[in-house]
């Protein structure tokens, strides 16, 4: 054995390699053979990389597969029609009544009129194709959001006395044809969702966007907030908790803090131009996920989501705050109004969808209307059509409990419309928001729907609005 060892050291390579064929039966030599062939370590170790790029991908495409099935089985839950909310008789006869009042400014058919589209979806019905019939259907959806056959005794009494009120008021009985005409109304809560599919990269995109766009709101002096379903970031001075008072340095009091709530799309992501401007320390910024690319979040009711930020906000011991919101987040400040009227001194609103609800501008150029621009077509696919958007909109959204009249908002507020807005009625807002001299209503010329967010000379006007030292005026930018 010593020899042997002695000549393994001194062998030739030829001779190893040779080996096998001197044994041809011989495990030995075939283990020689196979030893003194050179390993090449950068192969095994690509081949193993690679193993592990085949793994990480054949395990995103089966994840993939598993949310495509998820998403395909919620959009079909999503259809079923939900257990509509309960209009209280104060809160019909005071929607009817501001509709009534507001007739004189632009009219009943105008309110009516655009719910009725033709099929194509690019315009509406004249009053002689509609029917007395198909008027009732429309007039049971948008109070009760229910058909009409499915209105109890007192629902339908009320359907009737709205239809008689309106048909007689403005003469609509003399437009209108007897019975039904075959025309169908827009009724969004009824109707089907339309969503397109988006991969579950995409929502890990967001989220990697949403993470850093915390680090830079901590990097501002922000602090992370949870109060029960509701996120929110803060930077607050040190106001006391549950109901304290501000803090008062050197005779002075703290500014009142802004309260703001972001529109459809990336929630507080889009608006960090607009944020970093902002020049109130105290800021409370509050988050909609279900309205910000997150298929999995829970939709609070109306009443639910102004709780949580009047109970979020007295945590900190805000009693009452200047609001600012843009499109969407109009809406959460007409819940606080309405629901919490003392809670908001003053409100800033910039697009705002919950002014005038009752006309059909702002659900039938967002959810039904083709769009005719680029910047319309990027909201419908991009916005309207994400699932959890959609979701939100055609079957938690109801324009009774959050519409808003310009008289309702408290002195000293702001409406900031853009003078190209293909999604709100801006010449309808503006002509009654302009008859109170308590509010400050701008239009900023040549911008459409959201366009400020990219025109600094525009957020600039925002902010003026904001620290209260702007005035009613058309803008150019």
């Amino acid at each position: 054995s010593a020899f042997w060892a002695g000549q393994q050291s001194t062998m030739p390579d030829a001779a190893l390699h040779g080996a096998s064929s001197f044994w041809p039966s011989s495990s030995i030599g075939s283990w020689l053979a196979e030893a003194a062939e050179p390993v090449d370590h950068d192969a095994g170790q690509d081949a193993l990389t690679w193993s592990a790029v085949e793994f990480f991908v054949l395990t995103w495409v089966l994840v993939e597969v598993l949310f495509y099935i998820w998403y395909r089985l919620e959009l079909r839950r999503a259809q079923a029609v939900n257990l509509p909310p309960h209009v209280s008789v104060e809160d019909r006869n005071f929607v009817l009544s501001k509709m009534l009042l507001h007739a004189e400014d632009y009219g009943m058919w105008r309110q009516v009129q655009g719910w009725f589209l033709t099929k194509d979806r690019d315009s509406t019905h004249s009053p002689h194709e509609v029917g007395t019939d198909d008027l009732s259907d429309l007039i049971a959806w948008a109070f009760f959001y229910k058909k009409q056959e499915d209105l109890d005794q007192e629902e339908t009494s009320f359907v009737e006395y709205v239809c008689r009120k309106i048909a007689s008021d403005f003469q609509l009985d003399q437009s209108l044809r007897p019975g039904r005409t075959g025309v169908v109304s827009v009724r969004h809560t009824l109707d089907t969702i339309h969503a397109f599919h988006r991969p579950l990269l995409f929502y890990a995109a967001i989220q990697a966007l949403y993470l850093l766009h915390g680090l830079m709101l901590r990097a501002r002096g922000f602090r992370r907030g949870r109060h029960k379903g509701l996120w929110y970031w803060h930077r607050l001075s040190n106001r006391g908790r549950a109901g304290g008072s501000p803090r008062i340095e050197d005779g002075v009091e703290d500014e009142e803090p802004l309260a703001f709530f972001h529109g459809i799309g990336l929630g507080l992501v889009l608006y960090l131009p607009l944020l970093l401007r902002l020049q109130p320390h105290n800021q409370i910024l509050f988050e909609m996920p279900w309205i910000a690319m997150d298929p999995f979040a829970y939709i609070p009711s109306s009443t639910e989501y102004a709780t949580w930020v009047v109970e979020a906000m007295h945590e900190h011991g805000i009693s009452s705050c200047t609001a600012l919101g843009h499109s969407f987040g109009s809406l959460p400040i007409a819940w606080l109004i309405r629901q919490h009227p003392g809670q908001i001194s003053r409100a800033v609103l910039v697009d705002p969808v919950s002014l005038l609800l009752n006309l059909p501008d702002v659900c039938v150029n967002f959810l039904y209307k083709h769009p005719k621009s680029l910047f319309g077509k990027m909201l419908r696919i991009f916005g309207a059509r994400e699932f959890g958007i959609a979701r939100t909109l055609m079957r938690h959204f109801f324009w009774t409990d959050s519409v808003l009249f310009p008289e309702m908002l408290p002195e000293g507020s702001s409406v900031i419309l853009m003078g190209n807005d293909r999604v709100l009625p801006v010449k309808d807002i503006y002509t009654s928001a302009a008859k109170f001299p308590g509010l400050r209503t701008t239009v900023i010329e040549d911008l459409d729907h959201g366009h400020f967010l990219i025109w600094p000379s525009a957020t600039q006007t925002i902010l003026q609005h904001v620290e209260g030292r702007a005035d009613a005026a058309f803008k150019k930018c």
